[in-house]
């Protein structure tokens, strides 16, 4: 027997080689278990090898399997349909990802945008993740994504799947969307595939998840009809879980703004119109000196016009173009300002109001005009007694025409002295008559002078004519009766 490591000669009974020191009782035994063991059928062999690789092959299976189901569970999976909804803006696959919600594809498109416009794609998914780690790494079941005071998405534990893996669902709650109708316009519009009409009041219109919505709608004011937008503004999400929507119409309100500071002008609307390109301006039905609607994005030249007196002014045109922007700024009504000759209509105001005065007075003149005509003697009575007492006939050119037949006599009285210190008491007016501006009176009068002991008692006929433009008298004629 050799050694089976360095074949050096073994003698019988040796445990072991003097050679190399290996022991003879290992190899001795293999060698004898080996001689000992039965040779092996090798389909039996054969069959033994393909079971068990058989069952690897099913243990590999069930663990990948397993693998695979647990991960498609798991919070990790449910956040990277998400993330990847968020990264690519795909509606569908945010729609599919949220299970505790039945939402519609219009709803995922406007949370998408909403995320993007409002939030931030990267501070979403950074909230997210910290939401995934919270959930599991702490108790609790549900854990909530918030914009502020908004609720965005929830991420809940719920009961093991098949009690054996952990089962997680996204839901995105809704909220209710009522109408702020400010304006009181009728309109209808389409919101997540349903028809709304309001009435022109406040009104629960929707429920939505957030998001960003921006709804077409269609108003009719009077017979025309204009566009507009349903702006629903998330953003603004406030108490009783409510978002109030407000519709921005596309068109404008105008009132105008002239720029007349004229006495008995100024805020007197009656005496003023409009035109808008050329047509006379519509008046609101709601309210007074409100004038349209008119279209946004449309060109419009306004003009005025003012009456006054049987006179026609004309303001310069006023050429606007409102946009959206401007419906904001103005909140529906814009304030028209409106030029005109203010120079011109204050001359026209100034003249105007010296002609009402004067008519004024004529009236009242001419209801008093008996009266008008005893101051005018009056006044003519007097004078006479200064004409007489200086000698001047020029105290008469405000009572008399020069050449005629009374003046004269006038004139030879005081070249006579016929009068001197002439007095006149008792002045009383007996008779008036009037036929259109000629004017008939007779007047007793005391007079007394130098010539004269007494008082002497006179009845005289004037003759007089009335100027209706002047308000004036003339003395055409005198004789004692």
């Amino acid at each position: 027997m050799k050694c089976q490591n360095c074949g050096h000669e073994v003698k019988e009974g040796q445990k072991v080689c003097t050679r190399c020191g290996t022991k003879v009782e290992a190899y001795t035994m293999r060698s004898d278990t080996a001689a000992n063991k039965k040779p092996v059928d090798p389909k039996k062999k054969k069959r033994i090898i393909v079971t068990t690789v058989s069952a690897a092959a099913v243990l590999l299976v069930l663990f990948v399997a397993f693998r695979l189901i647990g991960g498609q569970y798991s919070s990790e999976a449910k956040i990277q349909e998400i993330t990847e909804a968020v990264d690519t803006g795909d509606a569908k696959t945010l729609k599919a990802a949220v299970d505790g919600t039945d939402i519609s594809t219009y709803e995922a498109e406007a949370f998408l945008g909403y995320i993007d416009r409002n939030v931030g794609n990267d501070v979403f998914k950074t909230m997210l993740r910290e939401k995934q780690y919270n959930i599991n790494n702490y108790s609790s079941t549900i854990e909530s994504v918030y914009d502020e005071d908004l609720n965005l998405l929830n991420i809940s534990r719920e009961n093991n799947k098949w009690g054996v893996f952990e089962n997680y669902s996204l839901s995105i709650p809704k909220h209710n969307v009522n109408v702020a109708n400010e304006a009181g316009v009728p309109f209808t519009a389409e919101i997540n595939g349903e028809k709304v009409e309001n009435d022109g009041s406040e009104q629960k219109t929707a429920e939505l998840i957030p998001g960003a919505y921006d709804v077409p709608l269609t108003a009719e004011v009077g017979e025309e009809t204009y566009d507009g937008t349903l702006s629903i503004p998330f953003e603004n999400y406030g108490e009783g879980e409510q978002v109030e929507a407000v519709p921005e119409f596309n068109f404008v309100y105008l009132t105008m703004d002239p720029d007349i500071y004229s006495y008995g002008l100024y805020g007197n609307e009656e005496n003023f119109s409009y035109t808008v390109n050329g047509e006379e301006a519509k008046v609101s039905e709601d309210e007074d000196q409100v004038y349209g609607p008119y279209p946004l994005d449309e060109e419009l030249e306004v003009k005025g016009a003012l009456e006054a007196d049987g006179k026609t002014f004309e303001s310069e045109p006023e050429t606007i173009a409102l946009d959206a922007e401007d419906r904001d700024v103005y909140e529906g009504v814009y304030p028209v300002s409106l030029t005109f000759d203010s120079e011109e209509i204050d001359k026209h105001a100034d003249a105007e109001f010296e002609r009402q005065i004067a008519e004024d007075d004529r009236e009242q003149f001419e209801e008093n005009l008996e009266e008008e005509v005893g101051y005018f003697i009056d006044s003519y009575l007097y004078a006479l007694e200064d004409m007489y007492r200086y000698g001047e006939i020029a105290y008469m050119d405000d009572y008399m025409t020069k050449g005629t037949a009374s003046y004269d006599t006038l004139v030879s009285n005081i070249e006579n002295d016929s009068f001197p210190n002439l007095t006149i008491y008792e002045i009383e007016v007996t008779e008036y008559e009037r036929d259109g501006e000629d004017i008939y009176i007779e007047v007793f009068t005391e007079r007394l002078n130098d010539n004269l002991d007494d008082f002497k008692t006179y009845k005289t006929a004037y003759y007089i004519t009335y100027d209706d433009e002047e308000l004036d008298f003339t003395i055409e004629g005198f004789e004692d009766v």
